[in-house]
């Protein structure tokens, strides 16, 4: 956007992508302190809108709290909604668990993981409503496209794991995607429409009056945010994180790869070619239709061919 005229600003938490060059290259302005004891996460962002930033501009926020979940919001604010203290500070989720399990039992450091997650949403969620805040102060507001949307969810225990990354469940893909254009009249509205974050870069450079490159492979969402109930084309979906992790949606059918095996050990987790880890791999299939929250692997005992 910077080669139509837009100013450019990226403010960044305790995230790796604050540490990629490719990624911030080109940005006029970068933020990579985040969230700290002296500042809460929306401070530098209102205080960069107040500044009459050049327009149109482009403004990227991205964060990472969920990932230890009491190291930016308060003590007080997490004891309030959790009834009791925090486990611990600086450490992530699997971390926290195993500190709960000690102390509550299995069932309930469950029950503590999901309400600690939960309550840090929270906290963030009051932190987006500020930087909104700082937008209508400014009367940015009806000329700004916002977008706000995760790059993953978190197994929480729906499948007996903890965590992200090894997973391909719908738990971890399936992500929250709010688009707003103040430009606009004020209408929600949702689509059921299947859509990937291989779109945002297209929808985004249309809303912006900029041009797409022929050699992107997403489509633009203007249209669903023109019609929610329209036509969509329906498309495989392919989601890879790792070697280890991978999944392709085609029709109501998903293959999940790779789904944890409990017999291999935490030290087979990372090998460096593919077939060291056969043995601690499997394909699993799920009718996404008859069985939303994939519990039941249709591959654990085939009795029909599937030809995906």
């Amino acid at each position: 956007l910077g080669w139509y005229g837009y100013h450019s600003a990226a403010f960044l938490g305790d995230t790796l992508m604050g540490t990629s060059e490719v990624v911030l290259r080109g940005f006029d302005k970068v933020d990579t302190e985040g969230a700290t004891q002296r500042r809460a996460s929306h401070e530098p962002i209102c205080a960069w809108l107040e500044g009459e930033p050049s327009q149109p501009f482009l403004l990227m926020v991205h964060d990472i709290d969920l990932h230890a979940p009491p190291d930016s919001a308060p003590p007080a604010f997490l004891r309030e909604r959790l009834g009791l203290e925090p486990v611990s500070h600086h450490t992530t989720l699997p971390q926290q668990y195993s500190a709960a399990v000690e102390r509550l039992g299995e069932e309930a450091a469950q029950d503590y993981l999901r309400a600690l997650y939960d309550a840090q949403l929270s906290w963030y969620d009051q932190s987006v409503g500020q930087v909104l805040g700082c937008l209508e102060r400014t009367g940015l507001h009806s000329n700004t496209v916002i977008v706000l949307l995760s790059d993953h969810g978190e197994e929480l225990f729906d499948h007996g794991v903890l965590g992200h990354g090894r997973y391909h469940w719908g738990s971890v893909l399936s992500i929250p995607l709010v688009i707003h254009d103040g430009r606009l009249p004020d209408r929600a509205r949702s689509s059921s429409a299947r859509v990937q974050t291989i779109d945002l870069t297209s929808t985004l450079l249309e809303l912006a009056g900029a041009p797409m490159d022929e050699l992107m492979q997403g489509n633009s969402l203007v249209p669903l945010l023109d019609d929610p109930s329209g036509a969509w084309p329906e498309r495989d979906i392919f989601s890879f994180s790792s070697l280890m992790a991978a999944s392709l949606i085609r029709g109501q059918h998903k293959v999940a790869f790779h789904t944890p095996v409990p017999t291999c050990s935490p030290s087979e987790a990372l090998p460096t070619v593919l077939e060291p880890m056969l043995p601690c791999t499997r394909a699993s299939l799920y009718d996404l239709d008859a069985d939303p929250q994939e519990q039941h692997d249709l591959g654990a005992a085939p009795t029909e061919r599937f030809d995906l």
